[in-house]
């Protein structure tokens, strides 16, 4: 095991695999050589065999801080998120100060949907030193989705000062100051957010969407052109283009637009409906 820990510090990771599987052949219910063999296994992409190992380690070691969090890790990489979060809530048991594994539980609880869980694990995660943006983006996400637009504010906030090259947290805030109907300064969020990272498909929609609905017709469909050219299989983008040419009066492209919308086979099903209504309101 010693040898195998030198190994992995150097990176000599087939060496490393074939030394471990001695060790396991040697002692096949050591604790640490299966816990560092579900490991590795389940980053070498095997998650399912990862988990059987990391759980004879914990069985063998109950009270093992370090086979629960990869156990939880490898759960949760492996997308069994109920069996994540009860071996998550089991790790805080030996460790309750982890700031990083409240984080983690946070992760697993918003992938699960459970929004009021995962904002008081990742609050929980702040409370006990964290203060990474990636925290604050995932907080303010979270409150956003629980519909506390002033707390998801002020958390992506915090995010971008401490780095604002956080596209998604400027698209974020887009996205709550459009909903305020605040459209100039959601403009404003999405042009940082591509700034921070300029082919992102959800900044050149949104951005492309509130000069439309600012009625900066060039501005809307220069901004639509760079999506299009960038992510030419962006369903909602052939709607979008739809609604524009309404705008310029050109009914014939708006058809042109719809009709290569619902031809599209990942057409978002939320605006089928809509666009349906609004080919038959131009004669298609």
């Amino acid at each position: 095991m010693n040898d195998l820990q030198t190994l992995l510090a150097r990176g000599a990771l087939p060496q490393a695999r074939e030394l471990l599987d001695r060790a396991l052949e040697m002692d096949p219910d050591n604790p640490a050589a299966l816990e560092l063999s579900g490991t590795l296994m389940c980053n070498a992409g095997d998650c399912e065999r990862g988990i059987e190992l990391l759980q004879a380690a914990v069985q063998r070691s109950p009270r093992s801080y370090q086979a629960r969090r990869n156990l939880g890790n490898a759960l949760h990489l492996g997308g069994r998120l109920g069996e994540a979060a009860e071996t998550y809530r089991v790790v805080l048991e030996l460790r309750p100060n982890s700031a990083m594994d409240h984080y983690a539980l946070g992760n697993v609880l918003s992938g699960m949907g459970h929004l009021a869980g995962a904002i008081a694990a990742y609050e929980a995660a702040a409370r006990h030193g964290l203060d990474a943006p990636a925290l604050h983006v995932a907080l303010g996400t979270a409150r956003a989705a629980s519909g506390d637009v002033e707390g998801a504010r002020v958390s992506l906030l915090v995010a971008v000062e401490a780095d604002p090259g956080l596209a998604d947290a400027w698209n974020r805030l887009g996205i709550l100051s459009e909903k305020e109907g605040r459209l100039e300064r959601a403009r404003a969020h999405y042009a940082r957010a591509l700034e921070a990272r300029p082919t992102d498909a959800g900044a050149l929609f949104n951005y492309a969407k509130v000069a439309l609905r600012m009625g900066s017709l060039e501005e809307a469909d220069s901004g639509l052109q760079r999506l299009i050219e960038a992510h030419p299989d962006y369903s909602p983008a052939r709607f979008l283009e739809a609604q524009l040419r309404v705008a310029e009066g050109d009914d014939a492209g708006a058809r042109r637009a719809l009709e290569g919308f619902l031809a599209q086979p990942d057409t978002d099903p939320r605006l089928v409906a809509p666009a349906r209504e609004m080919l038959r309101r131009l004669g298609g």
